[in-house]
């Protein structure tokens, strides 16, 4: 979104709107929500291919390209912001008085951002099927940017029973699993 204009909303100032941050990619013709729907955002900064914006009183940045929003406001604790400033280097957020309440490097705000890859799509067997062996291989498709994955299989669909398998580290798109019992229902991850 690199040519993109973005906007920030004030909760309650405009009609049937919840607060959030748009983005238009139109020249203004059209906007569409960038995120955090909901709060009220009083000031909004873009520094190189980071947005940075104020709302109910914490601080949150997002990649221009993902808009993944993050917290990133620190100590700042539920200090109404005046408005948001930024230099290369630094970014600052003002009370309504001007006097400066926060500030924080463009690096700390940068590496906040970095998230993990996006949970891989799950191939064989799909969760909740029956009539299994009690020796299978899981296999899913690699996942963007992921150099290991976590495989988890359990009784319980939220994964709070007692795990039959929980392997981090594992590096390729394929594990063995074996001493399942007949009939019993298993859900991976």
């Amino acid at each position: 979104h690199e040519n993109a204009l973005y906007a920030s909303i004030v909760r309650d100032t405009v009609p049937s709107s919840t607060g959030g941050v748009l983005v238009s990619v139109d020249a203004g013709t059209s906007w569409s929500s960038a995120g955090l729907e909901g709060r009220s955002v009083s000031s909004l900064v873009a520094q190189d291919s980071i947005l940075i914006a104020a709302a109910d009183g914490r601080v949150y940045a997002a990649d221009r390209d993902r808009l993944e929003w993050v917290d990133v406001s620190g100590p700042l604790t539920d200090t109404p912001v005046g408005s948001l400033t930024s230099t290369s280097g630094k970014c600052y957020a003002l009370s309504a008085d001007g006097q400066s309440i926060w500030s924080r490097s463009m690096a700390e705000i940068a590496s906040a951002l970095v998230l993990p890859p996006p949970a891989p799509d799950l191939v064989a067997p799909v969760n909740g099927v029956t009539a299994q062996a009690v020796s299978l291989a899981l296999r899913w498709n690699p996942s963007i940017d992921a150099l290991e994955y976590r495989v988890q299989v359990d009784t319980d669909s939220l994964f709070t029973g007692g795990m039959t398998l929980d392997s981090a580290h594992v590096s390729d798109t394929l594990i063995a699993v074996s001493g399942l019992t007949y009939g019993h229902l298993y859900f991976w991850r």
